[in-house]
């Protein structure tokens, strides 16, 4: 308790004086019983003189707020029959202040006026110093304490959803995740956390918020989330702007991490018409690549994603599993944690564990349509957590084996180009002049390298700094 008459702070004396004014004061303009004032002071343990034992104290206060010579008639407190009452008349209360700097704020941020309900918010923060009523006995601070406790904690709430809606994401996670830690079953702080969040554009980590809060309904306290929370989640599955941050967000950047296109390419045209035809609407479309090592199934799925890049506007990711590759073979968590990363759904940490990185996976592709290029893929079971859930995406993977267990719209078998295609191939690299002069030499060279187009880009390359197609050939023999 404090109290000041024209700038000047006044001695309230004992915690138990200050406490009557408290009783007095939480009640402005209403008369205040002896027996209130007992037991709101004293509680159980009542003062053995009883009610004789306001009047010092009244008189005590009355001698410390009122100007010299004041009669008690007009003192800030009057003495009523059966009790005292507060006057309003030239005092004023800072939980009259904090009453009206609410109600302000709450009108702006109705009004849809953001900034100013922000500041008036703010206003509001400042007239508290602490815990209210800090020291004080007796059951009525007690409540009192409790009650001005949630009001802090309700215009904190409040005034980081106006940061929120002001589009300050950053400013609001800071104090969320302090107020966060002091109430771990709050779901009105869980889903304001996880609006800030995507906001920041990290959707993955507010839905991984939300899963550790269903987790900690269910095992700690044996319930489910309430209907604000859920509807929170359901609006960052579809990404709703206007629901979760009170506008249409900026637009996000489109995500292309297709490599270069391989070049010139040759005698596929009708593998790769099947990997660029339309799939069935409303489905996840997968297809699938496979044939031995060189024989360009690479350059085929780059290719053809290249073509349908347009068709999916929430990006385009290619992933190489490296399941033949010289470097350690990605798993499929450092594959999703990558492509997590990618799509800017997470900036912070992710979970370690393969079916919660699946689950976040899901979830933040769900609204999303993509086209997925998986490269040099083992086996379906590296495959599967990765497939993105959104209708309409395209998953394209390459890899030598069938996958026969992966369920596959469509499938494409590459086999060694033919000779007339070899040859062609072979003639782009090392110039049609060149190969015109010694075609017997081309045609032994295609025949060496098997019609596999990396062996022939190896061969050409090599040429390109010889000067006869036979020499290479030759080399190449011994």
């Amino acid at each position: 308790m404090r109290a000041w008459r024209d700038g000047t702070p006044l001695d309230l004396g004992p915690v138990r004086r200050q406490a009557v004014l408290a009783a007095l004061a939480l009640r402005p303009g209403l008369l205040v019983s002896h027996e209130q004032l007992l037991d709101g002071v004293w509680g159980a343990e009542p003062p053995k003189t009883g009610r004789s034992v306001l009047p010092s104290y009244v008189y005590a206060l009355r001698q410390t707020l009122d100007a010299q010579g004041t009669r008690p008639a007009d003192s800030v407190i009057r003495g009523e029959r059966g009790g005292y009452r507060l006057t309003t008349d030239g005092v004023r209360l800072d939980v009259a202040d904090l009453a009206q700097q609410v109600d302000d704020a709450q009108r702006a941020k109705t009004a849809g006026d953001p900034a100013t309900a922000m500041d008036r918010f703010s206003g509001a923060l400042a007239l508290f110093r602490g815990e209210p009523l800090a020291g004080l006995p007796g059951p009525f601070a007690d409540v009192e304490r409790q009650r001005l406790s949630q009001r802090l904690r309700t215009v904190r709430v409040e005034r980081l959803e106006c940061l929120v809606l002001l589009g300050r994401f950053a400013d609001a996670l800071d104090d969320l995740a302090a107020l966060s830690v002091s109430s771990p079953y709050d779901e009105s702080l869980t889903a304001l956390r996880m609006r800030a969040l995507y906001g920041s554009e990290r959707q993955a980590e507010a839905l991984t918020v939300y899963q550790d809060m269903c987790e900690r309904l269910r095992e700690e306290l044996g319930v489910d989330p309430g209907e604000e929370l859920r509807r929170v989640h359901e609006a960052v599955l579809r990404r709703d702007d206007v629901r979760l941050i009170g506008r249409v967000a900026r637009p996000r950047r489109t995500v292309n991490e297709l490599p270069g296109d391989a070049g010139y390419l040759t005698g596929r045209e009708a593998e790769l018409a099947q990997l660029v035809a339309p799939s069935a609407p409303g489905s996840v479309s997968i297809v699938t690549v496979d044939g031995p090592a060189g024989v360009g199934k690479t350059a085929l799925v780059v290719r053809a994603a290249r073509e349908l890049s347009a068709q999916y506007p929430d990006g385009c990711l290619f992933v190489d599993l490296r399941a033949h590759s010289t470097q350690r073979r990605q798993s499929p968590e450092q594959a999703l944690q990558r492509l997590l990363r990618s799509l800017g759904a997470a900036t912070g940490e992710l979970p370690s564990d393969l079916d919660e990185l699946t689950a976040v996976w899901r979830a933040a592709t769900s609204p999303l349509r993509l086209l997925l290029v998986l490269d040099d893929a083992l086996d379906a079971d590296q495959i599967r957590p990765l497939l993105p859930a959104g209708a309409g995406s395209r998953v394209l993977v390459a890899g030598r084996r069938r996958l026969a267990e992966l369920d596959a719209d469509r499938r494409v078998t590459l086999e060694p180009l033919e000779s007339g295609d070899a040859v062609s191939l072979l003639m782009h690299i090392i110039g049609e002049e060149r190969a015109s002069r010694e075609p017997e030499a081309t045609q032994q060279l295609v025949g060496l390298c098997d019609g596999l187009p990396l062996a022939l880009r190896i061969a050409g390359s090599r040429l390109q700094n010889r000067r006869a197609v036979l020499d290479v050939r030759d080399r190449e023999v011994r």
